[in-house]
């Protein structure tokens, strides 16, 4: 083995930066675990009779710490994990898991631990809302003082920011509703809140998930989790993914469960496990919610099934090195190439490469000559580099050109190299980084040299092949430095985004989710006089098959694609049935109540999505826009603002008309916003001449868009609702509407979207551009713009409502109207008898009606 290092190239030793001659000095391989502090909380009864028991939390969370404290698994020092029961355990060491006990191993474990450790917090029990947040329910409880006596999440995140911990998992098992009144209480929160833990701020509506930290939440904490003997569903999957079950990224088993690895296997396994176990619809879609950040690629613990043999490999590697004199970066890259499976092709085959050769499968001299050729591939041509570099440029410039503040190219070309390295979860050299620390006042020339340095550093990897690497920095650096408006679409997604903005696509025509509980994709209704729709394809099918005989673009196949419709994801679904029109494509059904599948073949062509929508369904599956036939009143809610808005508008107001409509409601609740021109053509139908908007650009002088007499509808009484998700465009209607007094404004304030984004095709990657050129003004010149704000409660920003026509629901009541909507949207089925509908009570609506009905006496 002397020879081991003796022919290593002049390129291979460059690419891997630099050399150090002096032997390593003889230690031996680290296990790659982290140091692990944990606080790990389980409650089955409660002193508080009111708080109903939770089943199996106690034995969830104490099988989680044996694992957590076992040397074969995560192999935490027993000191430095806290272990909070209902009552003390026997066996293990423990302490009661009141408010205050539970509080204090926080803070013991953000005093102890270092921000390079990885911090666990578990907790199994049962929660509550909290004021507006969420918190946990300690032992000691009290439902009549749940706001006093819970633990806040974001009392919780606050403790753990505190530390700022490199690495976090949280692990939260709670059901909000088990106490007395709790399904009320429960209306305006959501277990979602608990993203306290790890983003504890007070507005987390801009707030980014840090880096390497991870939350799971079993459920929704509405309904109870399935139980199954011995733990819960969730708690089992989680427990045999640490066991070593989830240890299957890669090649092989490497012998380290990574985060990462962790959370994909609760991805795929959880939901067949509540499939195989559930009794009911509902048990059977339980799936985790996962929240996490960026570069969560890091061990948890050991599988120790194959870490022996991998322990084998690091100590005989070791002795080679300490016996051969390797150098320094040459020692390390091996140690850490078998110590944990890299996620990239070519450090894969290094690391078979460095396997080969601790088990003898491979000469010094075939090992050097291989390793040279990995190397040799994964040089990135200085022309590629320079490729990325212009594409990024070229981007940059258009930003810069239209962007509704002022920008500095060079400090964006340093953004930019700043996300690409994060995005690839790589460090920053130490003089790249110096590099882009005075980006700001680089030239176009040398922003242009900076980023292909940087690219060319990274070299040949299938994460960052072209277009993706330029694809990823755009991303990014919108994300992160530009206002939230302002967004690079990527080539995967543009399709979606078009479809979204524009209002029309080709393709069959149907809506569709995924029914976990059958692991397939289901209609939700096909849309009025689509080519579906005409086919036959009914509201509640299942897609068990799609069949192809030409491609997307109307191409021959050889032979017929075959795709099975179970485990199908709603992106391949939508992939595979969209397709150039004119052109044929054969699905099959299942569907209930008919025993055999139904093949139905479908040709594709251009689809216009309904974007003005009316009360309910008429028998030809047309809107009816009467809301109160005795009062002739009536009603229209739009879902977005695209070129073909107006029209169908104009369309129903005139069938209103002929109806002798007297009044009418125009619903705007939930409308993101979309094309510009048709927000003020719709606020042009409803107010005489006047300004209906006002735009400024950076360094331009302000554009007014004035209305027009002719074709206003002015002879009615009016109402407009509004809430907290009616944005942008919805914001220029209804604050048009309030200003000329044309309308009375009833809802909720609205969500302070002031600002014009111009859309880009982007042609070096075939994505788009979503770039905020400018804010919008309301004819009284007062700010909408929520961003330009402090976004305080206080500022002036949005739309509200009229005085005394604020009415402000609960998260829940919200959530209800907007399901209500959505299933007054589905085209039911004729041929069964409907199924009975849950009555929603929508007092914003009911409050409209009431209003114009006396102002109609």
């Amino acid at each position: 083995m002397s020879k081991l290092y003796s022919r290593i190239s002049v390129v291979a030793m460059l690419a891997m930066a630099f050399v150090i001659s002096r032997p390593v000095q003889s230690a031996p391989p680290s296990t790659g675990l982290p140091h692990t502090h944990a606080v790990l909380v389980g409650i089955d009864q409660y002193y508080d009779a009111a708080i109903k028991p939770r089943h199996h939390a106690e034995a969830d969370v104490t099988a989680l710490y044996d694992i957590v404290t076992s040397k074969d698994y995560l192999g935490a020092n027993p000191s430095n994990v806290h272990l909070l029961l209902g009552k003390k355990d026997a066996s293990r060491p423990s302490e009661v898991a009141t408010r205050e006990n539970i509080l204090a191993a926080v803070d013991a474990v953000c005093q102890q631990a270092s921000q390079d450790d990885l911090i666990i917090f578990a907790f199994f029990g049962q929660g509550c809302p909290a004021g507006k947040e969420v918190g946990v329910l300690g032992k000691n409880a009290k439902v009549a003082d749940r706001v006093k006596s819970a633990i806040a999440a974001e009392d919780l995140g606050e403790r753990f920011q505190k530390l700022k911990p490199h690495h976090f998992l949280g692990i939260v098992d709670v059901h909000l509703t088990d106490f007395e009144n709790a399904k009320e209480a429960a209306r305006d929160v959501s277990v979602g809140n608990f993203v306290s833990l790890i983003v504890p701020k007070k507005d987390a509506e801009d707030a980014e998930i840090p880096d390497g930290h991870v939350l799971y939440l079993a459920s929704n904490g509405l309904k109870a989790a399935i139980e199954l003997d011995g733990h819960s569903l969730f708690a089992e999957t989680l427990l045999q993914g640490l066991k070593g079950k989830a240890d299957r990224e890669g090649y092989e088993p490497d012998g380290l469960i990574m985060a990462d690895e962790l959370t994909k296997y609760l991805k795929d396994e959880m939901p067949k496990l509540a499939r195989k176990f559930g009794t009911t619809k509902e048990e059977k879609e339980q799936t985790a919610l996962i929240i996490e950040g960026q570069n969560v690629h890091f061990p948890l613990g050991r599988n120790p099934e194959s870490a022996k043999l991998n322990e084998k490999r690091l100590a005989q590697y070791a002795e080679i090195v300490k016996r051969d004199g390797v150098p320094q970066v040459l020692a390390d890259e091996g140690l850490k190439l078998l110590a944990a499976m890299p996620k990239l092709k070519y450090q894969q085959e290094l690391r078979k490469a460095y396997q080969r050769l601790v088990d003898g499968g491979m000469t010094s001299d075939e090992f050097n000559k291989r390793r040279e050729t990995i190397l040799e591939e994964t040089k990135e041509p200085t022309t590629e580099a320079a490729a990325y570099a212009k594409t990024v440029m070229s981007a940059i410039d258009v930003i810069d050109g239209l962007y509704f503040k002022d920008l500095k190219v060079g400090e964006m070309a340093g953004w930019a190299v700043k996300e690409l390295y994060r995005e690839a979860e790589e460090q920053l050299p130490p003089e790249l980084a110096a590099r882009v620390d005075q980006a700001k006042d680089l030239s176009e020339t040398d922003a242009t040299k900076l980023l292909t340095d940087a690219r060319q550093q990274l070299g040949k990897r299938e994460d960052l092949d072209s277009p993706k690497d330029a694809e990823r920095s755009l991303i990014r650096l919108c994300l992160h430095h530009l206002d939230r408006h302002t967004a690079y679409i990527d080539t995967e997604t543009v399709g979606r985004f078009r479809r979204e903005i524009q209002g029309n696509y080709t393709g069959i025509g149907v809506t569709i989710r995924r029914d976990l509980s059958r692991d397939l994709v289901q209609v939700i209704t096909p849309m009025k006089d689509s080519p579906a729709y005409k086919a036959g394809v009914k509201s509640g099918d299942w897609i068990v098959q799609i069949t192809k005989e030409v491609d997307k673009d109307g191409n021959p196949l050889s032979k017929p694609e075959v795709i099975a419709g179970l485990g199908l994801s709603i992106d391949d679904a939508v992939k595979n049935i969209l397709g150039k029109s004119g052109t044929k494509i054969k699905i099959t059904f299942e569907r209930e109540g008919i025993e055999k599948p139904l093949d139905i073949e479908i040709t594709r062509s251009e689809i216009v999505v309904e974007t003005i929508l009316g009360v309910r369904r008429k028998a030809d599956d047309s809107w009816d826009f009467m809301l109160d036939p005795e009062n002739k009143i009536g009603y229209a809610r739009l879902t977005q603002f695209t070129a073909r808005t107006p029209t169908e508008l104009k369309r129903a107001l005139e069938g209103l008309k002929k109806q002798g409509m007297k009044a009418f409601i125009l619903d705007l609740r939930f409308c993101p916003g979309g094309d510009l021109q048709s927000a003020i053509s719709v606020s042009d139908l409803f107010v005489d001449d006047g300004v209906i908007v006002s735009i400024r650009k950076r360094n331009q002088p302000e554009y007014k868009f004035n209305g027009h007499h002719a074709g206003s509808e002015l002879d009615f009484p009016m109402v407009c609702l509004i809430n907290g998700q009616s944005a942008s465009g919805a914001e220029i209607v209804s604050a048009c509407l309030q200003d000329y007094k044309r309308a009375v404004l009833v809802g909720d304030r609205s969500y302070g979207k002031g600002s014009m984004q111009n859309v880009l095709p982007f042609a070096r990657t075939g994505g788009i551009l979503k770039v905020t050129t400018a804010t919008f003004w309301r004819p009284s010149g007062v700010n909408i713009n929520k961003a330009s704000t402090k976004g305080r409660d206080e500022d002036e920003w949005g739309v509200f409502p009229d005085e005394g026509f604020r009415m402000k629901l609960s998260r829940a009541e919200n959530d209800e109207i907007f399901e209500y909507m959505r299933n007054q949207e589905v085209i039911p089925r004729r041929d069964v008898p409907p199924k009975e509908k849950p009555v929603v009570k929508d007092t914003q609506l009911e409050q409209s009606l009431t209003y114009l009905r006396e102002r109609l006496k």
